[in-house]
């Protein structure tokens, strides 16, 4: 299934299309826009949570200095998927996560070295088309013309089960072309662990 580029403008275009508004101006092409953002970054989050490896970006060789613990997300980081420190040979292994935000162990590991982190992400302001496997982006532009709809007090009803009919094909589509994915595939260990693992802290990873 490819990643479709439907424009914004395409977007608007097709939004005032579905609900017979192209020229009033009771709405905006701004608050659409708008409306479309954040249809869009909800829509990006639940094909992340299904299918991670859509929107999964692996990064090799961050480096924490001696005497340093922690790893500054990148901007466009939405969900950690692993991250693991290099050991000996160059092998990596897998740090568990800490079930507790801000938990602190007590206990003073030594967390130099290389790691790699592999994340989901989000899309980062500046965007200019929607990355969604082909045919996702109607679940984006029926919920945003029933938001439209709903501002001309108008029924919605039409465009909502739409969006509702072609997320659930989306859904089935990709697990069969995917296969089943868990939610979440970290590890969990207790804070007396005498092991390194990390917990997430604002902008940071955490490793201790």
């Amino acid at each position: 299934m490819p990643v479709a580029q439907m424009t914004l403008a395409n977007a608007i275009t097709a939004v005032r299309s579905a609900t017979g508004h192209d020229v009033d101006t009771q709405v905006t092409d701004a608050q659409i826009t708008a409306e479309l953002d954040r249809e869009y970054r909800r829509v990006r989050r639940w094909l992340g949570m299904i299918v991670p490896s859509l929107y999964q970006v692996e990064l090799d060789n961050i480096a924490i200095a001696a005497g340093g613990n922690s790893i500054a997300k990148p901007d466009d980081f939405e969900r950690v998927i692993t991250l693991e420190r290099q050991m000996n040979q160059g092998v990596y292994c897998p740090l568990a996560m800490r079930p507790q935000l801000h938990a602190h162990s007590g206990r003073q590991l030594d967390a130099s070295g290389l790691y790699r982190l592999t994340y989901v992400s989000r899309p980062v302001d500046g965007y200019t088309s929607f990355a969604v496997p082909e045919g996702a982006e109607d679940i984006i532009l029926e919920r945003v013309a029933a938001w439209v709809r709903q501002r001309h007090a108008e029924d919605t009803s039409y465009h909502i089960q739409m969006a509702d009919r072609i997320q659930n094909e989306t859904r089935t589509t990709l697990k069969m072309r995917y296969g089943a994915h868990p939610r979440c595939l970290l590890q969990t260990t207790p804070n007396t662990s005498q092991f390194l693992s990390f917990f997430e802290e604002g902008a940071s990873l955490i490793v201790a």
